[in-house]
């Protein structure tokens, strides 16, 4: 982290307002939705979101390519929720189409689950064009954890 703001710097307001507004442009129509962050540990907010919208009858896929992504899995199988795990390298991003074929081959999947930066390595990977594959598969909901300091784009 480059900058360190608090939480009532028009900075860190103005940031935290960006980055609302990027997730709510990735649901496309979300006049009806919104955007919590939620403050504290990576682990603390993943936990907090996963718990709150993945039930013991959902049946997630869990993108892995890191320690976070390991985490995510670790914290969805403690819950008692039966998730699939599609696993690469740690040096690797995650594959857009390989998830997308991987979703074909598995229509029960209800949740698609990834890191976007993976901050253990510094591996970003590639939002917009996983989104779009779960979109092709109808899945409701997805998991993104990004909390690296990252500016927002204008």
């Amino acid at each position: 982290m480059q900058l360190d703001l608090a939480s009532r710097d028009d900075e860190f307001k103005e940031v935290t307002a960006c980055m609302r507004r990027l997730m709510l442009n990735l649901l496309g129509n979300a006049k009806d939705y919104s955007v919590v962050p939620i403050q504290g540990g990576g682990s603390f907010a993943m936990e907090a979101a996963l718990s709150s919208f993945v039930s013991r009858a959902d049946r997630p896929l869990v993108c892995v390519n890191g320690i976070y992504g390991e985490r995510v899995l670790q914290i969805l199988r403690l819950w008692g929720v039966e998730a699939l795990k599609l696993v690469k390298r740690a040096t690797d991003p995650l594959d857009p189409q390989e998830i997308g074929e991987y979703l074909s081959r598995n229509p029960g999947v209800t949740h698609l689950c990834f890191v976007h930066c993976e901050t253990t390595t510094g591996i970003v990977n590639p939002l917009q064009e996983i989104v779009e594959e779960g979109k092709r598969s109808f899945l409701r909901t997805y998991a993104v954890e990004r909390g690296d300091g990252m500016r927002c784009p204008p």
